[in-house]
């Protein structure tokens, strides 16, 4: 079987360039996926190493952690005093009511 194939394809032409293309198509598609990949990989390291400098500078800055917590006990205050309602009409009309 295997002879077969090797003596046609020897014999004819047209399968070996249908063969060439074949592989030329999947070498184009692994070259393209390796780009994407790599285009991603380069992505992610770039995203990580500006959440690495942004930590390293917060840690160079220790009073932003002290005013965290009066700010989120501000927030939470200050949403107390918004209109609570079931649906987003209810609290319009709250509003335009008062």
């Amino acid at each position: 079987m295997l002879a077969d194939l090797l003596e046609s394809l020897r014999d004819t032409p047209r399968l070996r360039w249908g063969l060439a293309l074949i592989v030329g198509i999947a070498w184009l598609y692994s070259t393209l996926l390796l780009r994407d990949t790599l285009a991603e990989q380069g992505q992610q390291y770039r995203a990580t190493s500006q959440r690495i400098s942004r930590l390293r500078a917060q840690l160079q800055q220790p009073e932003w952690a002290e005013r965290a917590g009066p700010a989120k006990t501000l927030a939470v205050q200050l949403e107390s005093r918004l209109w609570q309602a079931a649906t987003a009409g209810l609290a319009q009309g709250a509003f335009q009511d008062w």
